[in-house]
């Protein structure tokens, strides 16, 4: 995963490309040790597009406001249209717009919001184009003065004003692509269901505790966040070292990353910080627990 800004020792150095090329070697090492990973959507990045000031301003559900007018299209929206448009999902989470004629699906379990639709036809009656602005079923805001970053699986870190994570969100049977920093619009794939994963809550519990060795933190994941990807594990790692500023350790990170990949359905994530500082690398080799 990426250690971006605001993802705790990620605050105080290591380049992106650094840590993206080192991830991509820790990745290929755990395959050759038999560590599961999990796939994701592929992002389209794009330029923003040159916006329309005419544009038909969308009501509370995202549509025009007269039937008669053009359908509001991705391309022709703001980060501020989707904003007024419709409330956040979660608490410091995105807002979705969802275009025209789609009906959307929410559900909300312990800070994990998922909206589910299934993509409108668009004019020519099909949503197989590869012009993601052609047949974008949804536009997704950050929160007012945030910005999204895209991880390198796809999955996307969302921050706040004041650059700290406060969500993450991945899709399936859709792609995304970012319009501009506070922007992305999700094209569905086909003709079937499109599902917008947003989660805000990480971490559902961090203890000190003395085991074998030394002191050690007990790292308890929410069930979505040990699935939620690389945006997940940043929001999980700026969760952690929030509440224990001593854990914002390199080795420390470390170990919670190789937990995520080796075993993410494991109770707890034991994390050492006495345990030496040797690379991710060296940790995953060391299942975890570098000597």
């Amino acid at each position: 995963m990426q250690r971006g800004a605001g993802c705790g020792r990620g605050d105080r150095g290591r380049g992106a490309g650094v840590r993206a090329v080192g991830l991509a070697l820790a990745i290929s090492v755990a395959l050759a040790v038999s560590v599961a990973l999990v796939g994701c959507s592929v992002v389209d990045p794009e330029t923003p597009d040159d916006r329309d000031a005419t544009r038909p301003a969308p009501t509370s559900s995202g549509s025009p406001t007269d039937a008669s007018s053009p359908p509001v299209t991705p391309e022709a929206l703001t980060a501020d249209d989707v904003r007024q448009a419709a409330p956040p999902l979660l608490p410091g989470g995105p807002s979705l717009t969802v275009m025209a004629g789609t009906e959307v699906a929410h559900t909300a379990d312990g800070g994990v919001e998922t909206a589910t639709w299934t993509p409108a036809p668009t004019s020519s009656g099909s949503t197989s184009s590869p012009d993601v602005a052609a047949n974008a079923t949804a536009a997704v805001a950050a929160p007012e003065g945030g910005a999204f970053e895209v991880q390198t699986d796809g999955t996307v870190l969302v921050r706040g004003a004041d650059g700290g994570p406060v969500a993450a969100l991945r899709v399936t049977g859709g792609r995304l692509a970012l319009r501009a920093a506070d922007l992305v619009t999700v094209a569905a794939d086909g003709d079937g269901e499109v599902a917008l994963v947003v989660g805000t809550h990480a971490l559902a519990s961090a203890d000190w505790g003395e085991r074998e060795g030394g002191r050690s933190l007990a790292v308890v994941p929410t069930p979505w966040a040990r699935t939620a990807g690389d945006a997940g594990l940043a929001l999980l790692w700026h969760q952690i070292v929030t509440s224990h500023p001593d854990a914002d350790t390199a080795t420390m990170f470390d170990q919670l990353v190789c937990h995520a990949l080796g075993a993410p359905g494991k109770d707890a994530w034991n994390l050492e910080p006495w345990r030496p500082d040797v690379g991710l690398v060296a940790v995953l080799l060391a299942r975890c627990n570098p000597t």
